[in-house]
Parts: structure tokens; C-alpha cells; sequence
């Protein structure tokens, strides 16, 4: 930094020196009279001066210009150089006011070059007076020599490791540091010597200056001035103590990478001198250069990349495609063949000892001992990498070299499948390898995203397709060798298609070998998939000729004679029928005829068309001879035999008569996903219902008084009521009466004698469930009940009649079926979706219904139904899911009927019977607010709760857990006064005790309470809930567990309680040991906090920053700090422009640590 005044000083004893050198001149030349030697062209003493002023302005010029220069003002503020000087403050001191003036205006320049941009200013003087001057200012640093200067920036940090050194924050450098690199890099290839060696004192000085250099420098002029001294030791992977893996990165190779282009030898020898380490981040960049280089240059780094293909873990394997496609684009093919071989390997089953182990201590015939103990392979790519190296790298490789590739990939799949196999099944020379399942076609795959070994066959295809298109019959003939010499199936099936693909004179011979030497066509089973496509395509190329007539009636014979009937009766047991049997024969036959279609003659072509014209018979393809068929998606549909438009045509009679008939259930011929069925058939009936039964009195009567007896299948049933339900929602009211009625004829019937499992589709059958058909008429009620209906209170007795019979009549559900006992976490919800459960709800809303027309109204049907269910010989007693639903909605009756509620609240909540009395409170937790009319009648439930803590954790709901409820609700009692904090008759004290050993839970809990503050908005508490509030604060602060305090998150946005005391207590928190651990969650609660922050500024700009500060410093220095940038910015930008010294102190020292975690972003906050 160049001060004005200091140039002016300079400026004029530049003057003062050129004088002397005039005046020196002058003398000697007096002394020495060398004007009478005839020189001619001395200069003048004016000249002289002028030429030396000249030279000095030119040599400080020039000096400049090694530096990055920070012009300064003449002075900062005159008033304060005033008050200085009467004062007598240093620089000014007795007997030299005067004098020290320039001194005095340099140092106002730089109070204001720090006040504006806060950094640290190093000056060197022998001057004792301006050294005083700089005491009191703390961010100058005095040096009375330069050499003290140089010392105090030895090198702290070693080029061979990247462990960053704490430094102090009282004295920030980085950011000084980084904008110096920055400037240097800036300049390009103009740097001067001075800058270099500037450059190289900053890398050997600190950690950060380091890494930003390489990260961001691009110049290839400073390879040679760094090579010396750095590019040797890259970092090998880190193991942390927690078993965590780290993979460091190197800001040299990045720089490398930068450079490559401009100086590739240079970088290349670098690289391939590089040791051996476990890091593949170091190989990303070694891969990145590759492919930044021509053919040539890049097929040099081969052996680094097979270094890394040769590691257990990759971090950007597709890029192995693309250094794959390079090569092989620049005719590097060699190269790219060695490193294919290498990617394309499946490794061996790590467990493959242990299973085999296993397997031999079980029974071959245990089906789960022989999955546990199938061996699975799989290469070092993961499936989706696996098959980008396939298609992006290995088939355009496969296009210059189809042969080498195809012997290469010939043999992987060998190997993958050894390697699927235990020693002994390899052992019994069997050719099968399960292919067809895992493989289904060869060329295609059965998702988008295949499984390796699948991709592997459809590559290797795709190699063997070439090899017979592109190149020579001899080639061809030692592809087919190298094929038929393999052992397992799947190089049949490959041969198979091959010959389909490519039938010639060549392949002629072949497909005649398989087809004559094949020895299952009267097994039974169906041919393989590539084998019959074979056939039908030589038989259709070649014609009659391709096979004799003798041969083709051998295979004809023994296909229409087999298979045998007593192979099938063996296969079908006891399901075997004579009829069954002709027909499965009948499509054998014309399966096994179909690929022979075209060669058939005589009675076996006769017999085939008799076949294949039988109408019933499904269409065939070639997939129908698939082991896998490759299902295909989409969404299944509906559709009814009769549309609503035909229905209507029919008369009641004719209706009844054909829903009662119809039953024949299949699948559209023209697309599966189209299912015609009975559901669909009712949907049209109910269309007919609602538009043309209801509205005629008459034929509503043949439904509903007359027939109704004749319906056979209650699903008609059900769609009937639903249709009632539409017209309650348009508030059509008429036909109520007769729409109860005939909901009580559907509730009388029962399926309690019934002793099978009743399944959903039992309502399509005859005389089966009428679970559904009850659960309609429970619907209708609940529909009649909503508010938006308005249905008159005139059906109060009609309703309440319908009510009694849903809520105390026999359910399958609940009664018979103890699927709820099998997963009890979440009773209420199992008893909402069965009929009583729901009538029981309903129950409930029929009391508010009947308050909605009289508040005063008693409401005894509903406490004389609950009654008769809470009798202990009550025919159909209280299960556990309806005790649940009790408890939910206990409110709700103490709300419609105090006295009863209150005199019954121990059969809701029976504490001797611990099952029924989780279910029914823990629902009342679950789903309730606290409720401050029913404490008094549930205290002491609230104390049992707390003393069966571990039986109360059983309860739940997604989302929710009940003790975690139990705590909110405690809260709310507490800060409306119903208890204590702490102390004697706290009940949430009680909860933190309980609960010492899962903090995790006191989390919850301090979480819950900064949300439900956060969702009040701006208005700010009153002062009684703020007592309690701040109390609670305080509490959970002397506590002091990180775990619950980092949940401050809805406590700092919640703008109902005051900033500054939000901040405050976030000071008082980062205070808190270990609150930052990474180890739980950090920092992402940072983060958080941070986006908070901001929002706080500028009206509190000084304590945002002194907390973004402390959060700063307190956060973890291993690795990269990640902080938002947005908010980091904005809360930097507020702290550094801030008037208070303190506040720009602190926000610079905040950066100087962010920098120093490795985020440069911060380096320019304009950006």
C-alpha cells in the first residue's frame, strides 16, 4: 500500500538526491578540469539533475511493479491528524509537532484503508515514534527490519501433505494471502521475479494459499518453477476411527489437468512418475487428462488408468466409457482392448467359501438352504456404469475390432458363470446355466436398467452379429469354433441366433446339425426360444429341400405321438383329468408344429391347420416359447359385458335375470390389461339406478320391496346404496325412509356362522359376504351426518335405529380376524376401516349432528349403544381397535356428555388391562390436542403413562410416536399452568427423568416447542407465556445436551419472541460442548441456522455476526466446511461494512476461517 503522502515524500527526495548528484558533479568537475580535454557534450548541471530525477522515477516505477500497489488518499480523516496534534498523540510528540505531520497523515490513511476493508496492515520502520503510533492499532504489525518481516512468514506448511495448520484469528492473513495469488495469477505470463518468489513463500506458508493456488491457476509457466518442489506425492485414502472412508483430493493434479493441453509431455512424465496409491480421486484427474490429449499422448497414461480399473472402488466409473471411445476414436485399439479386459471381469463371490460350506451341511433338496447359498458374482461396476462402459466404450470398440472383442467377451461370460457355480456342481459337467431366466433374449434386455451379466450377453451378441456381417467365412468358421467349444447353454442359444440372423450356405450345415441332433420333441416341454426361431427361419429360407422328407417325418412322428400320458399324469397328480390332458396336447402339438409350418405336408399339415384354426386357441408368437416372458406395463382397465346404455334398454326383469346369470370374468382378447368383470357390469347397473330406477316409483320398488330377496350377488347390492349416497350429497331427502328400510333388510345379513376367511373377491360370488354391502349402508349414514348435507333432524330416530345395528352387530374384521393382534401399533387406524369401527365414529358425528339443530339437547342413544358394548356379557364385546377408537374420540363425548363421560372414564381407560388401555390412550394422545377441559378427569392416566413409559412406546403412527405426544401435551399443560416446571407435581420433569437415557426423545420435544412458536407468526407472546417460555429455555440450557439444544432451528425463526433474545440465547447455545458434532448431524443444523441468521440482519447486524462468528469457529476444521453461500455472503457483506471496528473484526476473521475450510467463494463477495 502506497500512501500519497509517502509518494510525496519519496517524490521529493528524489528531488533532493538528483540535487546532490548535480552538486557532486559540479565539484568534481571543478577539481578535476576535464573540460580542457575537449569533450564536447558534458551535460549541464541543470541536465544532470533532470537525468537523475528521471532515472529514480523510472527505478520506483519499475519497483511498483513487482507488487500488487493499494494506492492510499493524501490523508484518512484531517479532523482526527488534528486531534492528534493538539493531543500530542503519536506520531506527534513534544518539541517535533511539526515535523511528524507526513507521519501523522500516512497513518489516518491507513486507520481508513482498514476501517473500509478490514485487514491487517505489516509495516516496517526503524522509526521509534511511528512505532509507538502502531501500538494501539491492532491490526498493524511492526517490524523494525525487513528481515523480522521475513521470519515472521517461515513456512508453517510442507507441499507433501494437505493437513491445514490452525492459525490465529487475532491476526488474519488468508484473506491478504489469497487476494496476492489472486492479483499474481491475474497478471498471466507478465509476472515479475519478485512475484514468483512471493507466489512460492505464500504456497510454502499456509495451507489454504496452497490449495487455492493450483485450484485456480492455469498458467503452464509455473510448472517448471513448482515442479522441483511438488506433483510427487499424491494422498492415499483416509480411514477415519469410526470405519470411514475419505478420498482427498490433490489441487496439484488440478492443475495438471488445466495445463495439459499446453505442455502434454511434461505433464505426462509427471503423471506416469506418480507412486501407486489407494485414492481413485487421484485417478479421476489422471483419467480427465487422457481424455483431454490426442491418441497418442493419452494411450501413454495407460498404465496409471489400469492402475485404477485394477482398484475395489471407483468414484466416476462411466468415465471409463469414455476413455474406452477415446482411444478407439484415435485408433489407440490395443489400449483400449487391455483396459476393456480388465472392466468387463465379474469377480467371485467374497462368501463363496462359506456357502459352499453351507450347502454342504444341508439337504439338496431344502429350496431355502439352496438360495441362501447360490453364489452371486458381479463385476466391480455397479449395473448402470456397467452397462455405459458397454455400450458408449466396448461397441464402438467392437466396430474396429469384432473378432478380439467377441474371444474377450466369449470368455467373461464363461467365467461369470463359473463363477456362479459351487466346485461340485462344475464337477457334474452339466451344461445348464439358468440363462433363459436371467437373459430371456439375447439382444434384448428385460428393463432399462439391466443387470451386468444380462448387458454382458447383449454386448457379446452384439460382437458375434459383426463378426458374421463384417468379416471372412474363415473368421466366421473360428468364431462358430471357439462357440460350440464352450460348455454351457447360453453359446448354443448365441449359435442358434446367429444361424436365424445369417441363414447362407455357410451356416446351412449348422443349423441341420442342431435340428436333426435335438432329442426333445416329444417331451413335452417347449422348444427354447432362439431354437424354434431358428428353425422357422430356415424352413422358410431354405424350403421342402433344407431337410429329407425321412428326416422330417421322424420328427413329425415323434412330435404328434408325445408326449406321454403317463409323463403327464405324473406332472398334474391328483389335478389330473382325461380332458385336461387332450386339450394341453392338442396346443403342445401345434406349438411344436408351428416352426415346421412351412416344410409340413400331408396329414401333418392337415392336422396343424385343424390346429391352429381352433377358435379358442390363443395367438402364438415367438415369445410365446419363451422359459421368461418379458411382461410388458401399463394400466389395467375395466369394462362391463353391457354398457349402462344397453342395461337400460332391458326391463327390470330382464336386468335381475342377467346380473344374476352373468359370471363369465376374462380378459380383453385384443389387450390383457382390459379386464371385463363383474365390479365393471355393477358400475353400468348403478349408472342404470341412478338415471332410470330411482327416478320411476315403480321400478324402484321391483329393487327395493319386491325383489330385493333375488339379488344374488351383494355387490349390486352395494352399488344400489351408493347410488343412495349421490343423492343424499345433491339433497334429494325424499326417498329416505324407504332407503333405511332397506338398509335394514341388507344389515340382517350376517356372516357370523360364517367360519372361512371372508377375501374381498367373495362379494362377486352367490351368496356370499355382505361385509361390503353393510359397509355401504354405514357409508350412507355417515354421508347423511356431514354438515354440508343438511338431512333434517326428522331422521333422528331412523339414523339412531341404523346406528345401534352397525355398532353392536357382528364384524368379521374385528371379531374373527386377528390380523390387528398380529401388528398393534396402530389399532385406531386398523378399526376406521372396518364396518362397526366406522359406525362407531359415526356415532359420534350423529351427536354433533343432533347438537347442530338444539346445543342442549340430550343425546342418550349414543351412551345407551356405548353402554351395551361396554357390558361385560355384551354380545359382541369391545375389541381392542375399537377401544382405540373410544380413546380418540373420548373429547368428543366429554364434550357431548359430560357427566356420563367422566363417570365411564375408567372403562375407556381400564389400567388393569394394559393392551386396552395403551390402545384407547394412546389414541388420545395421537390424535388430540391437548385438551385442558378433560386434565383433571385424565391426570392421573397422564402419571400411569409416565410410570409404563416402555409399554407406551409400542404406540403409533406413521409419523407419530405416543410418548413423543405425551411430552407436547405435557409441554402445553405446563405453559398454561396446570403444573410446575420443575419441582413437586411437575409431570414434565417427570418426562425428562423417564426419558434420560433417549435424549433423542428431549430433542423431539425442544424441536416440537420452536415449530409451535414458529407457526404463532410475528405477534409477539404475551408476558406470562414468555416467563414460561424463557424458564423452559433455560432449564433445557443448564442441561446442556447437544442433542436436544441443536434442534434451535423454529426457535430462531420464530419472530413471536424477541431478536435480540433469540440471539443471545444462540450465543449461550454454541457455547454448549460438542454442539457441532459431525458425528450427529452437523452441519446441516448449521446451515440452518445460518439461513436464519440472515434474516435477522440489518437490524441486528452486530450479534448475527458475533453468532455466525462463534458458529464459524465452532465448526469441525477436518475437511471442506460448507456454509449457504447466499446467506454466508450476505451476513459477511452486513458484518464487514459495518461502523462498529469489533463487528468488522469479527466478520473478517469469520471468512479467514471459511477460506481456510477451502470455500475461495468467499474471497470476493461481490461475486
Amino acid at each position: 500500500m502506497i500512501p500519497a503522502m509517502m509518494e510525496r515524500e519519496l517524490a521529493r527526495k528524489y528531488r533532493e538526491r538528483a540535487s546532490e548528484a548535480r552538486k557532486t558533479f559540479e565539484n568534481a568537475v571543478k577539481i578535476h578540469p576535464v573540460s580542457s580535454l575537449g569533450f564536447e557534450d558534458l551535460p549541464s548541471g541543470e541536465e544532470l539533475e533532470e537525468q537523475c530525477l528521471a532515472e529514480l522515477q523510472q527505478q520506483w516505477e519499475v519497483f511498483k511493479e513487482h507488487f500488487i500497489v493499494e494506492m492510499l488518499p493524501l490523508v484518512g480523516s484531517l479532523e482526527e491528524v488534528v486531534n492528534w496534534y493538539f493531543a500530542v498523540k503519536p506520531p506527534f510528540a513534544s518539541g517535533k509537532k511539526q515535523k511528524e505531520f507526513p507521519d501523522a497523515l500516512i497513518l489516518s490513511a491507513l486507520d481508513q484503508y482498514h476501517h473500509q476493508h478490514g485487514a491487517s496492515i505489516a509495516i516496517v520502520t526503524a522509526d521509534q515514534v511511528f512505532k509507538e503510533a502502531c501500538q494501539p492499532r491492532p491490526y498493524i504489525n511492526h517490524y523494525s527490519k525487513l528481515a523480522d518481516y521475513i521470519r515472521a512468514f517461515e513456512p508453517e506448511f510442507k507441499p507433501d501433505t494437505s493437513k491445514i495448520e490452525p492459525v490465529d484469528l487475532s491476526s488474519p492473513i488468508v484473506t491478504e494471502d489469497l487476494t496476492v495469488l489472486k492479483e499474481v495469477l491475474g497478471r498471466g505470463s507478465s509476472v515479475t521475479q519478485i512475484e514468483i518468489d512471493r507466489v512460492i513463500m505464500l504456497l510454502r506458508t499456509h495451507g489454504t494459499n496452497y490449495t487455492y493456488f493450483f485450484l485456480n491457476c492455469s498458467d503452464p509457466d509455473w510448472l517448471s518453477r513448482l515442479k522441483n518442489d511438488y506433483f510427487q506425492n499424491p494422498p492415499s485414502k483416509i480411514v477415519l476411527p469410526d470405519g470411514t472412508v475419505q478420498y482427498p483430493s490433490w489441487p496439484e493434479l488440478f492443475y495438471l489437468q488445466k495445463i495439459c493441453q499446453h505442455v502434454p509431455d511434461d505433464v505426462i512424465d509427471i503423471v506416469l512418475e506418480l507412486p501407486k496409491v489407494d485414492n481413485p480421486r487421484i485417478y479421476e484427474y489422471v483419467l480427465e487428462i487422457a481424455l483431454s490429449l490426442d491418441g497418442g499422448q493419452a494411450v501413454s497414461l495407460q498404465p496409471k488408468i489400469l492402475e485404477y480399473a485394477s482398484l475395489s472402488r471407483y468414484l466416476i466409473p462411466h468415465r471409463f466409457a469414455e476413455i474406452l471411445a477415446h482411444w478407439t476414436t484415435e485408433d489407440q485399439t490395443q489400449a483400449a482392448l487391455d483396459l476393456t479386459d480388465v472392466l468387463i471381469q465379474f469377480q467371485p463371490d467374497p462368501q463363496a467359501e462359506d456357502k459352499y460350506q453351507r450347502k454342504a451341511e444341508y439337504s439338496q433338496d431344502d429350496v431355502s438352504v439352496s438360495m441362501d447359498t447360490m453364489l452371486e458374482t458381479a463385476p466391480l461396476l455397479d449395473d448402470w456404469n456397467y452397462q455405459q462402459v458397454m455400450e458408449k466404450g466396448v461397441r464402438p470398440l467392437v466396430l474396429k475390432e469384432p473378432f478380439k472383442v467377441a474371444r474377450m467377451l466369449i470368455d467373461a461370460t464363461a467365467n461369470l458363470i463359473r463363477l456362479g457355480k459351487h466346485q461340485d456342481e462344475i464337477e457334474q459337467s452339466i451344461s445348464y446355466d439358468s440363462s433363459e431366466v436371467w437373459c430371456p433374449k439375447l439382444e434384448e434386455q428385460r428393463r432399462e436398467n439391466a443387470e451386468s451379466k444380462e448387458t454382458l450377453v447383449n454386448t457379446l451378441t452384439y460382437a458375434c452379429k459383426e463378426v458374421f456381417a463384417q468379416l471372412s467365412r474363415a473368421t466366421i468358421a473360428s468364431l462358430d469354433r471357439v462357440l460350440r467349444n464352450q460348455r454351457w447353454q447360453i453359446f448354443v442359444r448365441l449359435r442358434q441366433h446367429l444361424y436365424t440372423l445369417y441363414p447362407n450356405e455357410q451356416t446351412k450345415p449348422w443349423v441341420q446339425e442342431l435340428i436333426l441332433g435335438y432329442n426333445d420333441y416329444a417331451e413335452g416341454s417347449r422348444y427354447p426360444y432362439e431354437f424354434q426361431r431358428m428353425i422357422r427361419t430356415a424352413c422358410e429360407h431354405y424350403g421342402a429341400a433344407f431337410l429329407k422328407e425321412s428326416d422330417r417325418i421322424r420328427i413329425f412322428d415323434l412330435i404328434v405321438k408325445g408326449p406321454e400320458l403317463a409323463t403327464y399324469r405324473e406332472w398334474f397328480g391328483d389335478q389330473f383329468s382325461e380332458r385336461d390332458f387332450e386339450q394341453w396336447k392338442r396346443e403342445y402339438h401345434r406349438l411344436q408344429l408351428r416352426p415346421f409350418a412351412s416344410v409340413l405336408f400331408g396329414d401333418y399339415a392337415s392336422y396343424y391347420q385343424s390346429l391352429a384354426s381352433d377358435d379358442d386357441a390363443d395367438e402364438v408368437s415367438d415369445d410365446t416359447y419363451l422359459s421368461v416372458r418379458v411382461p410388458t406395463g401399463g394400466f389395467f382397465s375395466y369394462r362391463s359385458p353391457k354398457t349402462s346404455e344397453e342395461l337400460s334398454t332391458y326391463s327390470d326383469e330382464e336386468i335381475l335375470e342377467y346380473i344374476n346369470a352373468w359370471q363369465d370374468e376374462h380378459s380383453d382378447k385384443d389387450n390383457w390389461l382390459i379386464k371385463v368383470n363383474i365390479p365393471a357390469l355393477a358400475g353400468a347397473f348403478q349408472s342404470v339406478f341412478i338415471k332410470s330406477i330411482i327416478p320411476d316409483d315403480n321400478r324402484l320398488s321391483f329393487w327395493l320391496e319386491q325383489n330385493c330377496d333375488l339379488i344374488n350377488r351383494p355387490i349390486y347390492v352395494e352399488y344400489m346404496i351408493q347410488a343412495m349416497q349421490t343423492r343424499v350429497e345433491a339433497g334429494n331427502f325424499d326417498q329416505l325412509n324407504r332407503w333405511f328400510d332397506f338398509c335394514k333388510w341388507v344389515l340382517s345379513h350376517l356372516d357370523e356362522d360364517r367360519e372361512a376367511t371372508i377375501r374381498y373377491h367373495d362379494r362377486l360370488g352367490e351368496d356370499v359376504s355382505w361385509r361390503s354391502s353393510r359397509r355401504a349402508v354405514g357409508d350412507l349414514v355417515g354421508m347423511c351426518l356431514k354438515e354440508e348435507n343438511n338431512v333434517p333432524i326428522s331422521n333422528r330416530v331412523a339414523l339412531a335405529s341404523l346406528l345401534e345395528i352397525l355398532c353392536t352387530q357382528f364384524d368379521y374384521s374385528l371379531d374373527r380376524d386377528q390380523t390387528v393382534l398380529r401388528n398393534p401399533d396402530d389399532p385406531f387406524t386398523y378399526a376406521i376401516n372396518t364396518t362397526r369401527g366406522r359406525a362407531l365414529e359415526h356415532l359420534v358425528d350423529f351427536g354433533l349432528w343432533v347438537r347442530r339443530y338444539n346445543t342442549e339437547t340430550d343425546v342418550s342413544e349414543i351412551t345407551l349403544i356405548l353402554e351395551q358394548r361396554f357390558k361385560h356379557d355384551a354380545r359382541c364385546p369391545l375389541t381392542i381397535p375399537e377401544y382405540a377408537l373410544l380413546g380418540r374420540y373420548f373429547p368428543h363425548l366429554h364434550h357431548l356428555s359430560k357427566p356420563w363421560a367422566e363417570n365411564h372414564k375408567p372403562k375407556f381407560f381400564p389400567r388393569d388391562n394394559m393392551p386396552v388401555w395403551l390402545a384407547g390412550f394412546g389414541s388420545l394422545l395421537i390424535w388430540n390436542n391437548p385438551y385442558m377441559p378433560i386434565f383433571e378427569v385424565i391426570h392421573d392416566d397422564y402419571k400411569f403413562a409416565l410410570d409404563h413409559m416402555d409399554d407406551l412406546k409400542k404406540q403409533s403412527h406413521p409419523g407419530r410416536e405416543a410418548i413423543d405426544v405425551l411430552g407436547e401435551h405435557l409441554f402445553v399443560f405446563y405453559v398454561r399452568g396446570v403444573f410446575p416446571l420443575s419441582g413437586c407435581g411437575s409431570l414434565l420433569e417427570r418426562f425428562y427423568q423417564r426419558l434420560n437415557g433417549e435424549r433423542e426423545r428431549w430433542a423431539i420435544l425442544f424441536d416440537y416447542v420452536g415449530r409451535q412458536l414458529n407457526s404463532t407468526g410475528k405477534r409477539q407472546v404475551d408476558e406470562t407465556l414468555w416467563q414460561k417460555i424463557s424458564a423452559f429455555f433455560d432449564w433445557r440450557l443448564k442441561t446442556g445436551e447437544p442433542k436436544e439444544l441443536r434442534e434451535y432451528t423454529f426457535w430462531m425463526k420464530s419472530e413471536c419472541l424477541e431478536a435480540d433474545w433469540r440471539l443471545d440465547a444462540y450465543t449461550k447455545i454454541l457455547n454448549v460442548p460438542g454442539i457441532l458434532d459431525t458425528k450427529i448431524g452437523e452441519p446441516r443444523y448449521a446451515s440452518l441456522h445460518i439461513m436464519a441468521l440472515r434474516k435477522m440482519i440489518p437490524e441486528h447486524t452486530a450479534k448475527v455476526v458475533f453468532c455466525f462468528a462463534k458458529l464459524i469457529q465452532n465448526m469441525p476444521t477436518e475437511g471442506l466446511i460448507y456454509v449457504p453461500p447466499d446467506d454466508t455472503k450476505a451476513i459477511l457483506k452486513a458484518g464487514l461494512n459495518n461502523e462498529d471496528e469489533n463487528v468488522r473484526r469479527t466478520a473478517e476473521e469469520a471468512r479467514e476461517t471459511i477460506l481456510r475450510g477451502g470455500q475461495f467463494g468467499f474471497l470476493d463477495l461481490d461475486d
